[in-house]
């Protein structure tokens, strides 16, 4: 449950700003909408999260595996936000200082 709410933390910090009439299932819609990934939506790990917190469930390890997936496409993105802005901090922000 904890990597799922830093997840949507880290989203946030992207840009993928919550809005705080929306749920998490709607809010992870939209991101879906935004971001693709080939095995695995937000909105299905969103499910599952519900599953947990709602209704004390256990992970299968189907579930699981789903996660381990996502982390997988998921680590390269972030990778290349926080490297696009680490170059715009070094060359563009920072000079100026």
């Amino acid at each position: 449950i904890k990597n799922y709410l830093v997840l949507f933390k880290m989203l946030n910090h992207m840009g993928f700003k919550y809005q705080e009439k929306e749920t998490l299932l709607d809010y992870s819609k939209k991101i879906d909408k935004v971001l693709s990934f080939k095995d695995v939506s937000l909105s299905e790990l969103t499910n599952i999260y519900y599953r947990i917190f709602y209704g004390n469930h256990e992970l299968t390890h189907e579930e699981i595996d789903k996660w381990r997936i996502f982390v997988k496409e998921f680590s390269p993105l972030i990778k290349n936000i926080m490297g696009y802005w680490q170059i715009i901090l070094n060359r563009i922000i920072l000079p100026k200082y």
